[in-house]
């Protein structure tokens, strides 16, 4: 899989599902603090959000070659059934979790 680093030249916002890009390791764990801060969550919140960043974490860890194509989408599909068991929603699903989360990773990029 060939992907490149987002960055603020690139024009469009980023998201996991509709980019074909991947985010620093920093920014994603950057803007996850700041949604914990901002936010007052409950347990499907706070599993929401780590599913989001563990998905972000694992594309960082495909562009970098660190996991095979076939390991990624193992466990890309492992993550987002685990947060639909538990916390019944997809790490995507539009709840206001997902919407500041990419809000502040795309801010980050825009500083």
């Amino acid at each position: 899989m060939n992907l490149k680093e987002y960055n603020k030249s690139i024009s469009e916002d980023y998201h996991f599902e509709s980019s074909d890009c991947f985010c620093d390791r920093g920014n994603i764990l950057k803007a996850e603090s700041i949604v914990k801060e901002k936010l007052d969550m409950d347990k499907n919140d706070l599993l929401q959000l780590k599913s989001i960043v563990s998905l972000e974490l694992l594309r960082n860890q495909l562009a970098f070659d660190k996991i095979t194509v076939g390991e990624y989408k193992s466990k890309m599909q492992d993550i987002i059934k685990n947060c639909a068991a538990k916390a019944d929603r997809d790490p995507f699903d539009n709840y206001r979790v997902h919407e500041i989360f990419y809000h502040q990773l795309n801010s980050l990029y825009n500083e």
